[in-house]
């Protein structure tokens, strides 16, 4: 795998839906993290997790793709949580998004 490109992959939990998205979160990723989260919630019976702990880079890009899926999320009645790494926390926290989304930080 590429350093520079995000992986995503479907790592269901029993109390929810997850992917699992690693890497660099950028331009180039964009249209992949919209199918991916587009999927992720069309399955959701119950809460829908979005997995950043692997987010090595995240930006204006993802932020942006994260309120997507949310509104797709609220639009289907699906929870979508999402967890953090400190790294994108504090990105979250600097844009004062942290409100939007059910975070849920890590370390």
């Amino acid at each position: 795998m590429d350093e520079q490109l995000a992986s995503f992959r479907r790592a269901d939990r029993p109390e929810g839906v997850c992917l699992v998205i690693e890497g660099e979160v950028d331009l180039a990723d964009l249209n992949r993290f919209h199918s991916e989260t587009d999927a992720l919630i069309a399955d959701a019976n119950s809460p829908a997790i979005i997995d950043l702990r692997g987010v090595t880079f995240f930006n204006s890009t993802g932020i942006g793709a994260l309120v997507t899926a949310k509104q797709a999320a609220d639009d289907r009645g699906v929870q979508l949580i999402v967890e953090a790494p400190p790294r994108v926390y504090r990105v979250l926290e600097i844009t004062g998004m942290t409100d939007v989304f059910d975070l849920r930080r890590t370390d």
